[in-house]
């Protein structure tokens, strides 16, 4: 509900993924599991209100590849003896990440 009201969803889903206590490996994987189940909800829904063209399909498809680079790239560069840090370095970003974006909202 909050992805479609408040058009937030990656961000609200990483907080709230963040906040359980769970190994590294488990949140990127439920991380992952949303991404990829929203996408196809998203996919279906454009599709049956015909907001789903040709120009659609062909940037999607044109963003596959380095979106599928991407994963690879982090399943091989996720080293399971810094898993301690993630959590944190994660937060971190994320309240830095909401931080600029409400100096942004006032300065502009």
């Amino acid at each position: 509900m909050v992805t479609g009201l408040a058009s937030v969803g990656g961000m609200v889903i990483a907080i709230y993924v963040l906040s359980q206590n769970a190994a590294a490996a488990k949140m990127r994987a439920a991380l992952v599991l949303f991404l990829f189940l929203s996408s196809i909800t998203s996919l279906v829904t454009l599709a049956w209100f015909g907001v789903m063209d040709s120009t659609a399909v062909a940037r999607g498809l044109s963003l596959a590849i380095p979106t599928m680079i991407g994963v690879f790239l982090g399943q091989m560069l996720f080293m399971p003896r810094l898993a301690a840090y993630y959590r944190p370095f994660c937060l971190s970003l994320l309240c830095a990440l909401a931080g600029a974006a409400l100096v942004r909202t006032q300065i502009a």
